[in-house]
């Protein structure tokens, strides 16, 4: 819930950054987002980060601490960008094709890229899977130019 939170809201996260807005502020803004969506022992941590100035740091927290639970529960985040944004069955269709391809649980983030012409590049950890159209299409060309033997 913080990360999504955070991740969605440019202004909010710097709000929590700026020096202008007061400790106090940052704190009560923050309990009231918080409060009754995450555990106590969540929430009191978020104090002691706010109380210590070190608000800044709730992202790169909240998102290392996901990625520790997801290794534990076995469960692979696939980064997909799209021209166009796939329908909830094609969604469904998508992460089924990677989990068995994974053998894991798979976690499907997808992102609409207008830079591309078509197709969908996938990203597994530090692993890039470019399918998309202009990439086949410079293989091709590739594959035309250089000589027979």
């Amino acid at each position: 819930f913080i990360r999504g939170t955070l991740e969605g809201s440019r202004d909010f996260r710097l709000c929590l950054a700026s020096p202008a807005v007061a400790h106090e502020k940052k704190l009560a803004v923050l309990e009231a987002i918080l409060t009754g969506r995450v555990q106590d022992v969540t929430l009191r941590f978020v104090r002691l980060l706010t109380l210590r100035r070190r608000e800044v740091l709730l992202l790169p927290i909240a998102r290392a601490y996901e990625h520790i639970r997801d290794e534990r529960l076995g469960i692979t985040n696939v980064q997909a960008r799209v021209r166009f944004a796939p329908s909830d069955r094609e969604m469904l269709r998508i992460q089924r094709t990677l989990e068995e391809k994974l053998n894991a649980r798979v976690r499907l983030r997808v992102e609409e890229d207008t830079s591309l012409i078509g197709g969908m590049v996938l990203r597994i950890g530090d692993i890039v899977y470019d399918g998309s159209v202009a990439h086949q299409l410079e293989r091709l060309r590739g594959q035309i130019d250089r000589p027979e033997v």
